[in-house]
């Protein structure tokens, strides 16, 4: 539409007077949406544009946040020519804000209805060819003839294991146990007291697990003991289970997943996450309290459970310095370190080749949730969630975990998928629900159960004595969960048996305790460039069935096809893993061991099956895809031992 000055010019000699005659003048450029916008800010940059009570932002802010959204789809490979899937709550700050950023980036929209069916929405984005959803989609590297980021370019044979962003591990990458399988075990109507060790604990995800998988009608008393030497993993475990002990579960289980999961909160939640949490602990550092052997031990309680927690009055009171009365760190700042680390572009290469690898209707929601690092159904508005989470931008460091880290990792993909929330394609709306759930279900038990749950920061080879001297005896479990400190590359096992194996029960007060060891690393180490040759040939007739291989674009002479990528990294869920073991086995003496401590490697585990994340024999086109998509290889190996005295 053009902006002249048209005037009518009537004319008495044209007997018409009905009509008009417009003078002639130069059309207008043309614009466009982005045009009107930029012109606007640039009058009015510090103008109101948006004030619903919840959100506030001026025509300088909105161009901001829509810059930011448009930098992230182009990062992502998105632009001109490209559809982009909408799907939100209509009215929405969040709708229009993702409308004007996808046009920004050269890209078209395609709107579904939050409320639609999963169903249509499907049916509209694939008619309207949005991209990264179609079966066709292909990584950046192939469509531009060139060799991968991840592929050494010094040494084309070599594919280095190439890390970014931080190092810790704040979100697990291995499925949460239920440590008691009590119907497996003791027996579903097993009612005496249980102890349970978890001596390099990570997060709660098995604790959460455990307690929510426990039969109704179980009445004994729980003693869980909880360590970690990490002080970002103890002041998070601490900071969730206060939460759990003080807000309501519907509440807590809410303000729990998203200090767990996500990167912005909204203030009203922060707030009551402080108001639970720091109160009491200042409190308790106010009244000077007596140190036992250099530590402070604090008790509070919910119904019949308590929890406790004992540290050093300076570990005290860093805890608190997770939870700053105002934040330190600006949402855009928060938001720019968030995405340098989740969506840098040196890393584009990377991100492809693990969206290839996805079911086509899953990555948006993987790119959804890498962009905005909010953990919530895909339709559900982000509007308020614009404070920082603190446990998690401690620092002015960067993003503190590295860009591999997801949360589908801690958690079982066959389970994540049930058909409980409707929209089965929006990947991690389904892990929100799932997740929600088990804490939800967690929260409820802390007021019916008789749980005493005690944390501690200690590196795993001090725990044992730290311990004894704190309770001036040994305490003695029914389960002894180690993650994967037995790892070579960490104790090793003869170490970890040792310092370990003596805090297990007896077989007279307990036939079934456990203590269970994960090897995460022990294949790969054991494995021989002849066992992979092998592997490989194992494997190809399977993977050409699996996951066949597509003509290839662009230039035929690139070697660096996405299908013969995607082949090779599922070839490890073709490893002969038991033979590998095996030499762990035996060059470690695992049968011998044992021994005098009175311990016994398990013929058959009874609390998680010894490859758990293995693909079985004769799999199904299902069964390979499960396995595939979770992230996992198969060779996670766990080793559980048990009394024989």
């Amino acid at each position: 539409m053009g902006r002249g000055q048209y005037q009518p010019l009537i004319t008495e000699e044209l007997e018409l007077p009905e009509c008009a005659i417009y003078n002639s003048q130069p059309t207008a450029p043309p614009r466009t949406l982005i045009d009107i916008l930029d012109e606007t800010v640039k009058a009015h940059p510090q103008h109101p544009v948006i004030d619903n009570e919840q959100t506030r932002l001026t025509y300088g802010e909105l161009q901001a946040e829509i810059a930011s959204r448009a930098a992230t789809m182009r990062a992502a490979g998105i632009g001109k020519g490209d559809h982009v899937g909408i799907r939100m709550t209509s009215g929405t700050v969040d709708l229009y804000v993702s409308i004007l950023a996808v046009l920004t980036a050269g890209a078209a929209y395609v709107s579904v209805d939050v409320d639609d069916p999963d169903e249509r929405a499907n049916t509209v984005w694939t008619e309207a060819g949005v991209r990264i959803r179609k079966p066709d989609w292909r990584p950046a590297w192939e469509v531009e003839d060139r060799v991968p980021h991840f592929i050494d370019s010094t040494d084309e044979e070599h594919t280095p294991v190439s890390m970014h962003g931080g190092s810790k591990y704040l979100w697990g990458n291995i499925p949460a146990l239920d440590l008691l399988q009590l119907k497996d075990n003791e027996g579903e109507d097993y009612s005496q007291d249980l102890s349970l060790l978890l001596a390099a604990s990570g997060d709660l995800r098995n604790l959460v697990k455990t307690i929510a998988s426990l039969p109704e009608w179980y009445c004994g008393r729980i003693h869980v003991d909880i360590n970690d030497r990490d002080e970002t993993v103890v002041a998070r475990n601490l900071i969730f289970l206060l939460v759990a002990f003080h807000l309501p579960p519907d509440i807590a289980s809410e303000a729990i997943i998203h200090l767990w999961y996500s990167a912005f909160l909204p203030e009203p939640l922060l707030q009551s996450i402080r108001d639970a949490v720091c109160p009491t602990i200042r409190e308790f550092l106010e009244v000077s309290p007596v140190q036992i052997s250099g530590v402070l031990q604090k008790t509070w309680s919910c119904g019949s459970s308590t929890l406790a927690a004992t540290l050093s009055k300076k570990e005290w009171n860093r805890i608190l310095s997770y939870l700053p009365d105002i934040p330190g760190m600006s949402y855009d700042k928060a938001a720019a370190l968030h995405k340098s680390g989740t969506l840098a572009h040196s890393r584009r290469d990377y991100r492809d080749r693990a969206l290839f690898a996805m079911h086509p209707s899953w990555r948006l929601s993987m790119l959804k949730f890498r962009s905005d690092g909010i953990l919530l159904p895909l339709g559900a508005s982000r509007e308020t969630f614009r404070v920082p989470n603190p446990t998690l931008f401690h620092t002015d460091h960067p993003w503190p975990m590295p860009d591999s880290a997801d949360p589908l990792q801690g958690w079982t993909l066959t389970e994540v998928l049930q058909p409980s929330y409707g929209a089965k394609h929006d990947l991690y709306g389904q892990l929100y629900v799932h997740v929600k759930r088990e804490l939800e279900t967690f929260c409820k038990r802390l007021h019916t159960l008789n749980l005493n749950v005690s944390l501690f920061k200690k590196d795993a080879m001090d725990l044992p004595d730290t311990l004894a001297t704190l309770r001036d005896k040994e305490t003695f479990y029914d389960r002894i969960e180690l993650a994967n400190i037995a790892d070579l590359g960490y104790l090793g096992p003869p170490k970890t048996l040792a310092l370990f194996g003596p805090l297990l029960k007896s077989k007279k007060e307990n036939p079934k305790a456990t203590l269970i060891m994960l090897f995460l690393n022990a294949t790969r180490e054991m494995s021989t460039p002849k066992d992979q040759v092998a592997c490989m040939f194992r494997a190809m007739e399977t993977l050409q069935r699996f996951l066949p291989m597509r003509p290839r674009q662009g230039d035929p002479t690139n070697k660096y096809n996405a299908e013969f990528l995607n082949q090779m990294n599922a070839m490890d869920l073709f490893t002969d893993n038991d033979t590998l073991f095996e030499r762990l086995v035996e060059n470690a003496r695992f049968r011998d061991m044992g021994r005098p401590l009175g311990l016994e490697m398990k013929t058959e585990n009874s609390i998680v099956a010894k490859w758990p994340m293995r693909l079985g024999g004769n799999p199904t086109q299902h069964e390979f895809e499960m396995a595939f998509w979770s992230g996992h290889t198969g060779c996670e190996r766990y080793v559980e031992w048990h009394r024989v005295v």
